[in-house]
């Protein structure tokens, strides 16, 4: 079985050797080695378990605990895409930057390092300093 990564789609495609190049149902692509970026050879363990390459996983930018959805394409063929969890208008709170932002704020609230106003007006007088 081949794994074949389309990094513009953000999805994998497991695709038995002796199809590869072939084109699948309505899609206009066929995945073989010349069209994916990377391709891998990967082995079903016990269990139904398989392991994506270090490689494969960095180009798709997953990492342990990320959430893929598997589509059977045909009875050989499977698409795994990643699935994201927090509603796309949210998904800037959950970036690295926005979260240190948070950390700060909380420790600064926490030592006190706060302002009181009695009004909106009183507020923007002071940012106005």
């Amino acid at each position: 079985m081949t794994v074949s990564c389309n990094d513009k789609r953000n999805e994998l495609a497991f695709v038995p050797d002796q199809l590869r190049g072939k084109r699948f149902g309505k899609e206009s692509h066929a995945y073989s080695s010349d069209i994916a970026k990377f391709s891998a050879t990967l082995t079903l363990r016990r269990n139904g378990q398989i392991t994506l390459p270090a490689e494969l996983r960095r180009r798709m930018r997953a990492s342990e605990g990320d959430v893929l959805v598997a589509e059977v394409r045909t009875p050989d063929e499977i698409v795994l895409r990643k699935k994201s969890l927090v509603d796309a208008s949210q998904a800037y709170f959950r970036t690295d930057e926005w979260q240190r932002g948070e950390r700060e704020a909380q420790e600064d609230i926490r030592r006190g390092r706060v302002k009181r106003f009695r009004s909106a007006k009183a507020l923007i007088s002071d940012l106005k300093r």
